[in-house]
């Protein structure tokens, strides 16, 4: 077993994350089968690789070796010896998610550890930490720009005109807006994930440590310049807002979902907070990044399935549905499935009643989308605007045909061909249906 487990603890420290999780396997099979002795050992070496400061795939191979022990630990263990290394698993945790110069690997899988710890031993292990977390997270929201090496600031920067005076302001902050936004964001995003992981495994219990202040710092977050940070964001705020509920297996139990919704209480933040949570979803569902968008997605099936069907629920629609509608036509896959799938849970059958109902709202994103950066949403609100012709009776759509018709017919000249197809068959459509009013 001696000998065992010697191995095991030398190939954490390997290079290879490959041979790490191979010995993370066989750590668990040993765990398995041991006694407490054998715990009390395995804590020691695993405290000997947290503390290693020569390599970051000791710390590691320490921070996951901590996981699987933590696993195998039984309650009473937890109250008795394994308690002082309980604390100390708590507190590399949180060092490491804080520490900017740590290896973001270790950043990120502290973080889900610590989280693991608030799903075990309850809300009292996140109160310990908490000021810690916020205050990694409010320090790190601005980075100060490095300077890049030339051959990269290079290869990021916009063809220059040859006369220097033609040089525009968008020109010159356009190779730093797009290092920012794509960047990894180092300890924020590690900060954000491990308070993510927090509110998941709390659930409800959560619910005491939301106050203004986190709801502020965590719509900070929503609107950062960086998208992994807005990622996260939104993943966060999918969990704080989620309420158990039943969830349909098929489209033939959509039905029995929507009346099975009635009867429960939202939680109480996403009661007093709904308006700013509407809002900063509203941002997030017409994002530029795909991943943010989806997580935006999420979150939007959680808050809207919070509430009762009726008025409540129906208080957001004009916000939140025309987006969720347009992206069920949007070219990344998982935001379209996702998008068509919560739509039908949202409006339980009556999409086109919802649709005609707020119509003036539609007609407005959609517009406004059709004049967006990205091509892909110019595509999808085309689209949406010949479902709009096709679909929709005619006597909520005839005052807006000639607002819709300049926007397709600028859309017909676009430079995307897929644009361009879009607009020619919303074009046909309200040819065919309004001809009078195409005139």
């Amino acid at each position: 077993m001696a000998a065992a487990l010697d191995d095991v603890f030398a190939r954490l420290r390997a290079h290879s994350k490959l041979e790490r999780d191979t010995a993370l396997a066989e750590l668990q099979t040993i765990l398995l089968a041991s006694d407490s002795l054998t715990k009390k050992d395995v804590a020691r070496e695993i405290e000997c690789l947290l503390k290693d400061d020569s390599k970051w795939e000791s710390r590691h191979g320490g921070v996951g070796a901590s996981l699987v022990l933590f696993d195998q630990l039984k309650n009473d263990e937890l109250r008795s010896y394994a308690s002082k290394f309980v604390q100390l698993l708590r507190s590399k945790t949180i060092e490491f998610v804080g520490k900017a110069e740590e290896e973001n690997r270790v950043r990120i899988l502290a973080g889900q550890v610590f989280g693991r710890l608030c799903a075990r031993l309850g809300k009292e292990m996140y109160a310990q930490s908490r000021d810690d977390i916020l205050s990694i997270i409010r320090q790190n929201m601005e980075r100060e720009d490095q300077a890049e090496p030339e051959s990269q600031a290079q290869a990021q920067a916009p063809i220059q005109p040859s006369n220097p005076s033609a040089q525009d302001e968008s020109s010159i902050e356009g190779p730093k807006k797009i290092f920012h936004d794509t960047v990894g964001w180092k300890n924020l995003e590690a900060g954000m994930t491990c308070l993510h992981h927090s509110v998941e495994n709390l659930g409800l219990l959560f619910d005491e440590f939301v106050d203004f202040d986190f709801l502020d710092l965590l719509f900070s977050c929503l609107v950062h310049t960086n998208r992994f940070v807005r990622e996260t964001g939104f993943r966060l705020l999918s969990s704080l807002v989620s309420t158990p509920r039943p969830v349909p297996a098929t489209d033939n139990d959509l039905p029995a979902a929507c009346q099975s919704q009635g009867g429960q209480r939202c939680r109480q933040h996403v009661a007093l907070y709904q308006q700013e949570l509407c809002d900063a979803l509203a941002r997030g569902l017409a994002d530029n990044w795909s991943q943010v968008r989806f997580a935006a997605s999420v979150a939007a099936r959680e808050f809207l399935l919070a509430f009762n069907e009726g008025e409540e629920r129906q208080r957001h629609f004009a916000r939140l549905l025309p987006r969720i509608c347009l992206n069920r036509y949007y070219v990344a896959e998982g935001v379209r499935i996702y998008s068509q799938e919560t739509w039908k849970l949202v409006t339980c059958e009556q999409g086109r009643i919802l649709i005609e109902n707020y119509i003036a709202s539609f007609i407005d994103f959609y517009t406004s989308q059709t004049r967006a950066d990205n091509h892909a949403v110019r595509e999808a609100a085309c689209a949406c605007i010949a479902e709009l012709g096709a679909k929709i009776s005619h006597s909520p759509m005839e005052d807006h045909v000639r607002r819709l018709l300049p926007c397709l017919l600028t859309c017909f000249r676009d430079d995307s061909w897929p644009v361009r197809d879009a607009a020619c068959v919303a074009c046909g459509n309200f040819v065919k249906c309004f001809p009078s009013n195409c005139r």
